[in-house]
């Protein structure tokens, strides 16, 4: 929703300003290893692994916007 997008941008600005690119590096490096290694079925069904493989994904592509721009 548009709630989710607006406080998703401000999340990745205030990474980008406050922690500046080695450590969002690091929050984008750890995000990508917990969608890797999300187990199925052992963490959950693969609905919701999907679905949060998804949104990690999105959280990734918006912090990395945030840099760029």
């Amino acid at each position: 929703t548009e709630k989710h997008e607006a406080t998703m941008n401000e999340i990745a600005g205030v990474l980008d300003e406050q922690g500046g690119k080695e450590f969002t590096d690091g929050v984008v490096k750890s995000l990508a290893y917990l969608r890797d290694r999300i187990g199925v079925p052992r963490d959950m069904t693969l609905t919701a692994a999907r679905q949060l493989r998804a949104y990690i994904n999105w959280s990734i592509e918006k912090i990395l916007d945030q840099q760029d721009n």
